[in-house]
């Protein structure tokens, strides 16, 4: 399995734009599924949220899975309030 990407401790409209630009250059294309460790997360906003479902939808138009490998307490809470805890299914797990 491939290494997962680690996500930054904030995801935040303060972080969102260089995270992106760091995503779209540092992330593989040809993988079948794209891992996140959001383990460090703990401070994530609104626009944290949209980043990661932009992402997801892009790497669904590719072909490709997202799976966020053992997601904080604070993007759980986050994405349950704002109703998207399903269109971010974590795969559970250490990273590796």
């Amino acid at each position: 399995m491939n290494a997962a990407y680690a996500l930054p401790a904030e995801l935040t409209i303060y972080t969102a734009g260089d995270l992106h630009a760091s995503l779209i250059r540092d992330l593989p294309v040809a993988e079948s599924a794209l891992l996140l460790d959001a383990s460090q997360v703990t401070d994530i906003d609104s626009a944290g949220l949209q980043l990661l479902l932009a992402l997801a939808q892009a790497c669904d138009h590719r072909g490709q899975a997202i799976k966020l490998v053992a997601p904080s307490s604070a993007l759980i809470q986050a994405s349950i309030a704002l109703g998207v805890q399903d269109l971010l299914t974590p795969h559970q797990g250490a990273a590796s």
